[in-house]
C-alpha cells in the first residue's frame, strides 16, 4: 500500500526486516545482525529487551514531537504524509548493519525524510499492526488485566508491578520502555491518564472485543497512571520495595497483589458491576498535570482516579481516543 501511494522501488541490498515480525522475532534479528557486525568500530548499544525500531521511533516522536498537539497519539489519517511514510519504509528495510552505527538510523531516515512526529507514531502503530502480537500477548490478556481488575485500592500498584512481571521478558521490558513514554505524554498534553489508553489500546492488546474494551482501557490507564513506580521510582508509602534485575520494583514477600477480599479489603472487580466497567457516575477525576511521583493514597478505589471515556470507536487502524474530560482533544 505504502508503496503505491509513492514509496520507493524496494532495493537489491540486503533488508533488515523491521515490520511483520513478532517481539521476541524482533529482537533476535537485532542481536543477530550485532554478532554478524561485532567489529563495526563505533557500535551503539542495543537496548536490552527493546526491539531497536521500537526505540528510534519512540525517540523520534519523543524529540519531534510539538508540546502542542495533544491529538498526537490518535489515529488520523488527515495527519499523515502516505507518500513520506512509504520512503520512510522502504528505506528502513534497506538499512541492514547500518542500524548498529552509534548514531540512530531510524531518526535519520525519518529527519532526511522529514517525517512528522504523527508519521512516526504512525509507523509504530504499523509494527504492532502487522506484528502477531500486541505488547501483552494474546494468551495473558485476560490474566493481565484481572490481576489488575482484582486488586484493592491499597495494593494497586503491586498488583501492576505482578502483571507486568509475569509476561515474557521481550514483552515486559517493551511494555515498560512504552508506559514511560506514554506518561511523558500524559504530563506534556496535560491529558488523563485514559484519554493516552485510549489511543493507544490497540497496540496494547491485539483482542479487541467490545465487552472487554473499556476494561482494557482502564486497566492500561493504570499502567500509565503508575509508568514511574512499574519503571522502579521509589513510591512515598513504601519503602521496602527492592527493585528486580530489570528496574522494576518488587514488592517484599507477602506485599503483594494477593491481598483482597480475603484480606477484608475491597477488590477493584467487587465495586465494579457485572460487565466489568465502573459507570462514570460511581468515578471522580482529579484533573491537572499528574505529580512525577503519585502516592497510592490518590487510589481509592483502585480504578477511581482513573476517568472512563466513552467507548472507542473502531477505525482501519485503530481505535480513536474519545476521553470524557474537559482537557480531551
Amino acid at each position: 500500500f505504502f508503496r503505491e501511494m509513492g514509496g520507493c522501488a524496494p532495493s537489491s541490498a540486503p533488508k533488515w526486516q523491521p515490520f511483520g515480525l513478532t517481539l521476541e522475532d524482533a529482537v533476535k534479528q537485532d542481536q543477530t545482525l550485532l554478532l554478524a557486525k561485532s567489529k563495526l568500530p563505533k557500535k551503539r548499544q542495543l537496548p536490552q529487551g527493546v526491539p531497536i525500531l521500537i526505540v528510534d521511533l519512540v525517540d523520534y516522536i519523543r524529540d519531534h514531537g510539538s508540546r502542542d498537539c495533544p491529538d498526537l497519539l490518535r489515529v488520523d489519517k488527515s495527519k499523515l504524509n502516505f507518500q513520506t511514510i512509504g520512503k520512510c519504509i522502504d528505506r528502513i528495510e534497506g538499512l541492514g548493519s547500518s542500524m548498529l552505527e552509534e548514531a540512530p538510523a531510524v531518526v535519520r531516515v525519518l529527519q532526511e525524510e522529514q517525517a512528522t512526529a504523527y508519521d512516526a507514531v504512525h509507523l509504530l502503530r504499523q509494527f504492532f499492526t502487522e506484528a502477531s502480537e500486541g505488547v501483552v500477548p494474546k494468551s495473558q490478556e485476560k490474566l493481565f488485566v484481572q490481576t489488575i481488575v482484582g486488586a484493592s485500592s491499597n495494593t494497586v500498584v503491586d498488583a501492576a508491578i505482578d502483571a507486568v512481571k509475569m509476561l515474557p521478558e521481550v514483552h515486559r521490558l517493551t511494555l515498560l520502555h512504552l508506559l514511560a513514554f506514554y506518561y511523558e505524554a500524559m504530563m506534556w498534553y496535560d491529558l488523563e491518564e485514559v484519554q493516552v489508553a485510549d489511543a493507544v489500546s490497540t497496540i496494547t492488546f491485539k483482542t479487541q472485543e467490545d465487552t472487554q474494551l473499556e476494561t482494557q482501557q482502564q486497566v492500561l490507564a493504570v499502567c500509565i497512571k503508575w509508568a514511574p513506580q512499574l519503571n522502579g521510582a521509589p513510591r512515598e508509602d513504601d519503602e521496602d520495595n527492592v527493585a528486580s534485575a530489570d528496574g522494576a520494583p518488587v514488592p517484599v514477600e507477602g506485599s503483594g497483589a494477593s491481598t483482597g477480599a480475603a484480606g477484608g479489603k475491597t477488590t477493584v472487580a467487587e465495586q465494579m458491576p457485572s460487565d466489568a466497567a465502573p459507570s462514570p457516575a460511581a468515578v471522580s477525576g482529579d484533573g491537572g498535570p499528574k505529580p512525577a511521583v503519585a502516592s497510592t493514597d490518590a487510589v481509592a478505589p483502585a480504578l477511581a482516579s482513573v476517568h472512563v471515556a466513552a467507548p472507542a470507536q473502531s477505525s482501519d487502524d485503530g481505535v480513536q481516543p474519545t476521553g470524557s474530560a474537559s482537557s480531551t482533544p
